[in-house]
């Protein structure tokens, strides 16, 4: 197993790769939005259609006609996000067990940052609330990987249960160049445990769940 690609990989997703999504997420949209005007108005020489509007209504127009040409928010995008998070972290986080704390770190910003940007009006047009019974069908997204994750995270703490030194390199993927030498069978056994112990528990929750809302 190459631990060093497994450790630079997973280092790139929870802390790189979240840096990079937070320029493009909220520091690209302000510079897209002047870039997009210049290009239209000065090289395309498109002119801006000048209206004459009551001095009353004129501030309240202007804003309307901004808000317009405003993309609409997709809460499915924010959810993606999550997921991918969530998936990283169930199947490799044994691999840096400070990921769940820099992922907290960085969902807190974003919960903040996601607030101001609907409120501001320069991303998105102001959100039209709608009431949902669940968020399906991202339930059952995190279902399969909480259960995937109870399959390879447990094989890849086996991996590490030594730690990380001397590190592998490239190439060697078979289990007994594992940090810990175990053998296919405990594999199986493994899997098979923590997969009926993930129903066990998914069972128990849904019956406390069926009982909380008065099912018998």
């Amino acid at each position: 197993m190459n631990q060093e690609r497994l450790n630079s990989q997973y280092f790139y997703f929870i802390v790189t790769n979240q840096v990079i999504q937070f320029a493009m997420k909220y520091g690209l949209p302000l510079v897209m939005a002047p870039a997009i005007k210049f290009v239209t108005e000065k090289i395309k020489g498109d002119k801006p259609v000048v209206t004459k509007d009551s001095p009353e209504e004129k501030e309240w127009l202007e804003t309307v006609r901004t808000t317009v040409q405003l993309p609409q928010h997709d809460v499915g995008n924010d959810f993606r996000g999550l997921a991918l998070q969530y998936g990283y972290l169930m199947l490799f986080g044994p691999v840096w067990t400070l990921g769940p704390l820099v992922s907290l770190f960085f969902n807190v910003i974003t919960f903040k940052l996601d607030e101001l940007k609907l409120a501001n009006g320069k991303y998105f047009r102001p959100p039209v609330p709608k009431r949902v019974d669940s968020i399906h069908p991202w339930d059952l997204a995190l279902l399969l990987l909480t259960w995937i994750g109870s399959i390879i995270s447990p094989i890849v703490t086996a991996f590490y249960r030594h730690g990380t030194k001397p590190p592998k390199p490239l190439g060697q993927f078979a289990l007994d160049k594992a940090s810990v030498n175990i053998s296919s069978t405990l594999v199986l056994v493994a899997i098979f445990f923590f997969v009926r112990a993930f129903i066990f528990h998914h069972l128990c929750v849904w019956n406390q769940n069926l009982k909380h809302v008065g099912f018998r």
